[in-house]
């Protein structure tokens, strides 16, 4: 962020120093060594530029690419003065300080570019939408797990993650089973994507009621007639204490999610009127 700071300062510095000499125009004065000498700063620029770019995008820092286009647009800088220099000994027109302005907002540009990219990253986007598939799909192949859901991805640098996630098993299973399991699926993503799972949350799914089969098959069915609804998980039905919980994925894509949420949970209940729903509005962090 530092560096596109600098390299905004130094635009927003060469548009006033060019815009002062608009106005007060002055004769330049060249000699054969100075211009050798910036034509030499112009071609190690580019390749200084070029090349510590090239290694940030191999190395996946973003601070190297920032200090690869500041030593680019340095020499862009420095190629304005040569093509000014060319114009004025030739035709005896000094251009200097318009070329100038006009190089000086082309870097003030890439400058914001480079600062707003940058801030972005700091307060955070949204997940990488192809790591997030991965890591699910991973998670899904242990055959213990019978889904994946509420994954959330933090980025802490260059291939730093760290994440959690929820995972749909059995009810059988004892402790010692899902803590294996659970030890299991954090070392695989940990081996196949360099992601951290700090948390692994459990949803139980109903094996031992036909009844309760039968009425999570029925849910699903009034669920997903609404349009907007992506997911559905979570699903336990407690008979004893006459309570019925899941949670359920609404896309941004709709107009209101909070009305597509109500008009689920009514429908639901009316399909089960003397349940207690217990139903939560969630969110799809990885969501296209």
């Amino acid at each position: 962020m530092l560096i596109s700071v600098i390299v905004l300062y130094a635009g927003v510095t060469s548009f006033v120093e060019s815009v002062k000499q608009i106005i007060k125009p002055e004769t330049p004065d060249y000699n054969a060594a100075s211009l050798i000498i910036v034509a030499v700063a112009v071609a190690v620029k580019i390749l200084l530029g070029r090349y510590v770019k090239g290694i940030g995008k191999k190395v996946n820092s973003d601070s190297l690419v920032n200090s690869g286009e500041d030593a680019t647009l340095d020499s862009v800088i420095s190629a304005s003065t040569l093509v000014a220099a060319g114009i004025f000994l030739i035709f005896q027109v000094s251009l200097e300080a318009w070329l100038g302005a006009i190089i000086s907002i082309v870097i003030i540009k890439s400058g914001a570019e480079m600062l707003r990219d940058t801030v972005s990253q700091i307060l955070g986007e949204q997940n990488d939408a192809e790591l997030a598939r991965s890591i699910k799909q991973t998670v899904t192949g242990f055959p213990e797990v019978h889904g994946a859901y509420d994954l959330v991805l933090n980025n802490y640098g260059p291939d730093s993650w760290n994440g959690s996630i929820h995972i749909e098993v059995l009810d059988t299973f004892s402790a010692n089973e899902l803590d294996q399991l659970i030890r299991e699926i954090t070392m695989k993503v940990m081996e196949e994507h360099h992601v951290i799972l700090t948390a692994i949350g459990v949803y139980s799914v109903n094996t031992q009621d036909e009844e309760i089969i039968q009425a999570r098959q029925k849910v699903r069915e009034i669920v997903f007639a609404h349009e907007y609804v992506t997911q559905m998980h979570g699903f336990y039905w407690d008979k004893k204490q006459k309570t019925m919980r899941f949670d359920i994925v609404v896309s941004f894509e709709a107009g209101d999610r909070k009305a597509v949420y109500a008009e689920v949970v009514s429908d639901v209940q009316k399909e089960f009127p003397d349940i207690q729903l217990q139903v939560a509005l969630d969110t799809d962090f990885a969501e296209e």
